[in-house]
């Protein structure tokens, strides 16, 4: 079996707009902590490992900060390219893990898809290959919900199933 390099995050946990008094702020911190997250990803050894970055990001796809994330924007360091497991397998899908109608979380608030699987797929020999994505705790179990936020679960190729070239 593969080794995979595997990273878990929480960035600044005040979404944009649901802390109305300074939601901007918000926003640029959360970026500076993906910038530097990426950074040492990138400078760091193992390199040649598959990637996944999981994590609770405490903002949706489209927020300004996630979009070099999710392939919206350039990426915070093109040395790390690494794609949304959502996306890649539910691309019509919102998979919102921040959802209004768990109990949990307060009311009021948007739904939102806050927490990623992020998985680094540029390997040849297709190890990293999202194989399937969803979401974990969308029912109560006897009558209880787990927490405030769904989980992701990601499946991800870890053997090679292609030749390596050369």
């Amino acid at each position: 079996m593969e080794t995979i390099r595997l990273a878990t995050f929480n960035l600044w946990w005040r979404l944009g707009d649901a802390d109305r008094r300074q939601p901007a702020i918000t926003s640029v911190l959360r970026r500076e902590q993906l910038h530097h997250l990426i950074t040492w990803l990138a400078d760091t050894e193992g390199e040649d490992l598959p990637m996944a970055l999981v994590g609770d990001f405490n903002a949706g796809p489209d927020f300004d900060e996630m979009r070099p994330l999710t392939n919206r924007a350039a990426p915070y360091d093109p040395r790390l390219a690494l794609v949304d497991s959502w996306e890649c397998i539910n691309p019509q899908d919102p998979g919102y893990t921040w959802d209004r109608s768990n109990p949990n979380r307060p009311s009021g608030e948007a739904s939102y898809r806050i927490d990623y699987v992020f998985v680094g797929q540029d390997r040849a020999d297709d190890v990293g290959r999202v194989r399937s994505s969803e979401r974990l705790g969308t029912h109560p179990v006897e009558g209880v919900v787990a927490s405030d936020h769904l989980g992701v679960v990601t499946e991800i190729q870890a053997t090679p199933t292609l030749a390596p070239p050369g």
